[in-house]
């Protein structure tokens, strides 16, 4: 399957990272659409939740050490109480005359969100905006309790974006602070291949460390966006105690910092060490 949908993959490594792609964007994209069918759907249940054995490959979102996938963070994301999700007809545009997708949000409070504005921008790798669209939610028009609801459409020639881009959106308060935001990356080809051959960038990183966490700011120093941004246990697999981020794979577009908290379980100081990288930035310890 993979090969019709990333072309052929020889190396091992770039075959983990495209397959665990492939599953966290449909388990993705497959719950964000049950939530837009809100009371028309009863829902999802992912398979499977954990592998029962040391395997090469498997539907599991975290494998038989206790390592979550790239799949357990889109999952835990997309169940957030409060979503702007797109819903699109294809990831790959090649063909296709003009970029289109609805904006939804999909709202679990109890109360009805009458003051918000909603964000949509389409961004090429180097972080300029090539398209943006604002809409803005009124107390006559809200963001309903408990409900689903369609914000609007945007559409966008692709004659000129080049082979990877991004679909960027954030819902704020009035005063900007952000309610939910979601990121999709797309490809003007026909297939997702131009993914896994994005031009290279550089992340700074530093880590506040005390006795019981750390918190791990991750910028992107670089000209090019950063996919795949991913924080790992370095010890030994099997190593007593465990490491738990808030937050991993994640897209840094250029200039963009993020900081993931990381509780260390029965760890001892003296042996925390993480590795942090992404699919086109050089690897690097803490």
């Amino acid at each position: 399957m993979w090969d019709h949908t990333f072309g052929v993959l020889e190396e091992v490594e770039m075959l983990i990272r495209a397959t665990q792609f492939m599953q966290a964007e449909g388990l993705r994209y497959a719950l964000e659409a049950d939530r837009r069918r809100k009371f028309r759907s009863s829902g999802t249940l992912p398979w499977q939740f954990n592998e029962p054995y040391p395997m090469a490959a498997c539907t599991s979102a975290v494998d038989y050490f206790g390592q979550p996938k790239p799949s357990y963070y889109a999952v835990a994301r997309t169940y957030a109480p409060l979503t702007v999700t797109a819903k699109v007809p294809t990831g790959a545009w090649l063909g296709q005359p003009a970029f289109h997708a609805e904006i939804w949000a999909n709202h679990s409070g109890a109360e009805p969100i009458p003051d918000a504005r909603l964000i949509a921008r389409l961004v090429r790798l180097d972080g300029q905006v090539h398209a943006q669209w604002e809409v803005t939610i009124s107390a006559a028009a809200p963001i309903p309790a408990d409900g689903a609801i369609a914000l609007m459409v945007v559409e966008c020639p692709l004659d000129d974006l080049a082979a990877v881009y991004f679909l960027d959106l954030r819902l704020t308060d009035s005063s900007g602070r952000d309610l939910a935001a979601n990121r999709y990356m797309f490809t003007h080809a026909a297939n997702f291949a131009p993914l896994l051959d994005v031009p290279g960038t550089s992340l700074r990183v530093h880590a506040e460390r005390s006795a019981s966490d750390w918190r791990v700011t991750i910028q992107n120093a670089g000209a090019n966006a950063a996919p795949g941004v991913w924080l790992e246990d370095a010890r030994d697999v099997g190593s007593p105690g465990s490491a738990e981020f808030s937050d991993n794979d994640f897209c840094l577009l250029p200039g963009e910092s993020r900081t993931v908290a990381v509780a260390w379980v029965d760890v001892p100081e003296a042996a925390r060490t993480l590795m942090v990288g992404g699919w086109n930035t050089v690897r690097q310890s803490l």
